[in-house]
């Protein structure tokens, strides 16, 4: 599914005469944000969960795919829209906390804009020393 949403997108937005959207646009960007909003519980979950089903050889297999096609998605092409959707996800879900948490899990840091993670961490440890 946001393997063809990232193709309708991509075709869309290079070689659009108009300024208006296509309904396959339309449809490729509902697409999208459904995928995103999966992957960002799939990835909280993959992180908190001790549920043995998280890490059964199935699951992590469907879900190792899955993340690797949403992570094609949010780091390739010229938009950084679909990552900070992610990320939006992860906050409005989780709380602010979940992008610290989920981005220090092995392979899974790219869902932090490399611009932004010296401010996670110095933000995670400006809010422990305030803790402490």
């Amino acid at each position: 599914m946001c393997q063809d949403a990232r193709a309708i997108l991509e075709k869309d937005f290079t070689s659009s005469h108009s300024d208006e959207l296509q309904v396959a646009s339309l449809e490729a960007i509902a697409k999208a944000r459904y995928t995103l909003e999966m992957a960002a519980e799939f990835l909280y979950m993959r992180v908190v969960s001790v549920d043995e089903r998280w890490s059964n050889h199935e699951t992590r297999g469907a879900l190792d795919y899955l993340l690797s096609t949403v992570k094609a998605f949010c780091t390739s092409g010229g938009s950084r829209r679909p990552g900070l959707f992610l990320l939006k996800q992860l906050v409005k879900r989780y709380g602010v906390h979940s992008i610290a948490l989920t981005s220090q899990y092995k392979g899974l840091s790219w869902i932090v804009p490399a611009e932004f993670q010296q401010r996670v961490v110095r933000t995670c440890l400006a809010f422990l020393l305030c803790v402490l």
